[in-house]
Parts: structure tokens; sequence; C-alpha cells
């Protein structure tokens, strides 16, 4: 029923592999919603997920998800909103030795 109404939704998930092995992905708001959904997604064995959100026990969820589908990924919880907790959390990405890929900036408060 999916491919009937939604047939530009189906992932050739070997392409997605090929084209994201090595690469490391930053994703913001990964704790719920379309954030968590990419998380779990792009859970593969040759892609390092960063996963940044407020909720630092939901955070953790997602990670031990995905790498319980042979994904890896490392969280940090930052509150994107102040400025404060931004430049930390710069500071930490500055420590990553192969820097950031590809970023999703999907944080935002719903309504």
């Amino acid at each position: 029923m999916d491919l009937l109404f939604f047939p530009l939704l189906r992932v050739n998930q070997r392409k997605l592999q090929r084209l994201l092995a090595g690469k490391t992905v930053l994703i913001t708001g990964a704790s719920y919603g379309i954030g968590e959904c990419l998380a779990l997604r792009l859970a593969l064995p040759t892609t390092r997920l960063i996963l940044v959100a407020r909720t630092e026990e939901k955070l953790l969820t997602v990670q031990a998800q995905v790498e319980a589908r042979g994904g890896q990924a490392d969280v940090f919880p930052c509150d994107l909103r102040q400025p404060a907790e931004v430049e930390a959390f710069l500071e930490q990405l500055l420590q990553l030795p192969n820097g950031i890929d590809i970023l999703v900036n999907n944080a935002g408060e719903s309504v």
C-alpha cells in the first residue's frame, strides 16, 4: 500500500550505504520525530552518526537502537537555543578526527 501511495519514498539501501560509506553525519533534533527516524534509517555499519538533542535519555535510547542495527553513533546532549551549550558542543566537535561530512539541521520546537 505504501508503494502505491508513496512510490518515491522507497530507498535503495545498497546505494545509500555506498554513498554514505566512511561519512560522518551530524543530525540535530535526533531524539524524536524526523531526526530519530533519519538516525535509524542511516544506522549503517560504515557511517558514523553524531546525534544532538536536548534530551540525553532519549538520545541514549536512539543510540542503542542505532547500534542494535549495526550502526555507530555518538550522542551530544545540547540545547541549541543556549549559546553557552552551543559553544561547548562546538569545542567537542573540533576534537573529532575527521570532521563532519553531512549536517542535517532538524532541531526545532514542536507546536
